[in-house]
């Protein structure tokens, strides 16, 4: 539930309007989607509508108004379509991963048959005085002596472990081809099996346990996935990702995707209710069809209907909640950079998510509002920035968003040397390093202290892609680095000797440059 009145129990006016026949809402809708698929949600939603203002006489009006309402959205999300192959893939390596380590019931498997003898023993209290063959320690000496015989046969080395493995592997290749009925007290594999399950059954040793590899080629499977949607977000924020991207000529950004997400989560609510759990009521089937309306307007609207929004919006200072959710919530990548031209004031800055101000690769619609924040005070953005992890959002973004913020330095004159250094320190590469050297080009004299002395020694030196700056900017900085050090006191002229030895240092260290 968002803006909403939480205590009522009937459309309001206002989503009854939208579904009314002739609408502009029910216009666009109509016509959403190659195969009708807006006509198709547009009659559930006038359908729960109507159930929802009159809902007595029903059956679970709540509860079908609700499930109506996820297969609404799910309608509009598929028009982006499921051909979403290197997801699927690496979902697919994840299942795969786990079914080598669990059984459908969730039990552990034995990865070999020596996991097998090890979980046999790890099920014991005690060792036993005697191994029966029809045990489940026996079985497992069995499958393991056999295993072994059979590769001794094909010349194939046996599977070599460490310590006490070792030792009870050697006991069973000394059994020949048969497992005797009962394993006395000073028999060889005795001795070593109750060797390994003394260890094995050490609280400190369970404690300290690794996973095995099969765990770690789980946990390598959904590393990779969890980063494939980092890069592109889910099944279902990659299809709106598509619709989006089809309806606009645009391609969403993070702040979009991150709207997209209000998708999953009503789908989720609607899920939560059709598969028992979650409670349906009149509050919350209202409510859910609201927010649903609020996604889908967003999702069909064109520029021409939203442009009389966007242009109030672009002229407000103080932001009510409702429309710092608006803006948070945009789909239409066009929207973003026409607002952040317009916007003044701090209040958007401490009240928009952060994924709507920072930079990401190759795309910063809040760079034009943040500048001129810049100039009006410094101290005061850097002190934003610094906070809630930011900067290392940014440095996660990339090389490209990491240069796009030491361009915004350019406008917090010596304020940003510090952000500058980091930048520098997380991606040492030409495309920041150049932002980095016309940042230290245009700092005014005054504020050229050993913090900027620090971050333009780092700019001129040679980056970890080998490359070096463009030698007009290696002089002028050099040229500034110098009279620093003549007129900054000996403290200051300490550290631009320091500096500029080790920025000579880094250019000897490379052949050619």
């Amino acid at each position: 539930m968002t803006i909403f009145e939480a205590d009522r129990i009937r459309p309001s006016a206002d989503d009854v309007a939208l579904l009314a026949e002739g609408s502009l809402f029910a216009l666009r809708l109509q016509d959403f989607g190659p195969k009708q698929e807006g006509a198709v949600a547009l009659g559930l939603l006038r359908d729960i509508c109507a159930m929802l203002c009159e809902p007595d006489g029903r059956e679970e009006p709540y509860v079908t108004a609700q499930a109506m309402c996820r297969v609404a959205i799910e309608r509009l999300m598929e028009i982006g379509g499921n051909n979403y192959k290197g997801l699927k893939a690496a979902q697919a390596e994840v299942s795969k991963s786990l079914g080598t380590v669990f059984n459908t019931d969730g039990s552990r498997k034995a990865a070999t048959l020596v996991d097998g003898l090890i979980e046999a023993l790890d099920s014991l209290l005690a060792f036993p005085q005697r191994v029966d063959a029809g045990s489940a320690l026996g079985k497992a000496i069995v499958k393991l002596l056999r295993s072994r015989t059979a590769a001794t046969k094909a010349a194939h080395p046996p599977v070599s472990a460490l310590g006490a493995t070792q030792e009870v592997l050697d006991a069973v290749d000394g059994l020949g081809t048969t497992v005797p009925q009962t394993l006395t007290v000073g028999h060889p594999l005795t001795v070593a099996l109750r060797k390994l399950h003394k260890i094995r059954s050490d609280e400190e040793f369970r404690r300290q346990a690794v996973l095995d590899r099969r765990l770690e080629a789980v946990g390598a499977s959904y590393a990779r996935l969890c980063e494939m949607e980092e890069q592109q977000g889910s099944y279902r924020i990659m299809q709106l990702t598509t619709v989006v991207h089809n309806e606009t000529g645009q391609r969403p950004g993070k702040a979009e995707k991150a709207a997209f997400k209000l998708w999953t989560d009503q789908y989720g609510i609607g899920s939560g209710v059709v598969h028992p759990g979650r409670e349906a009521s009149a509050v919350t089937a209202v409510a859910m069809l609201h927010d649903c309306l609020a996604l889908i307007q967003e999702l069909v609207a064109t520029v021409v209907d939203q442009a009389p929004e966007w242009v109030a919006l672009g002229a407000v200072t103080s932001p009510t909640p409702a429309q710092i959710q608006k803006v948070n919530n945009l789909h239409n990548p066009a929207a973003a950079p026409y607002l952040f031209t317009r916007f003044t004031g701090w209040e958007w800055l401490e009240k928009l998510d952060s994924v709507r101000l920072l930079p990401e690769e190759g795309r910063w619609p809040a760079r034009p509002y943040l500048e001129r924040l810049a100039d009006e005070n410094p101290a005061r953005l850097v002190e934003w920035l610094n906070k809630d992890k930011r900067l290392e959002t940014i440095w996660r973004s990339g090389p490209g968003a990491t240069a796009d913020l030491v361009l915004l330095c350019r406008h917090l004159g010596g304020h940003g040397a510090a952000l500058v250094t980091g930048a520098l320190k997380q991606h040492s590469v030409d495309g920041v390093r150049t932002m980095a050297v016309y940042w230290a080009q245009e700092t005014l004299p005054a504020h050229r202290d050993a913090a900027w002395v620090e971050a333009a020694v780092k700019a001129l030196s040679v980056g970890s892609d080998g490359s070096a700056a463009d030698s007009w900017n290696i002089r002028t900085v050099l040229a500034q680095l110098l009279e620093t050090g003549r007129t900054g006191g000996p403290q200051l002229a300490q550290r631009v000797r320091t500096g500029l030895a080790a920025v000579l240092a880094s250019h000897l260290a490379v052949e050619g440059v």
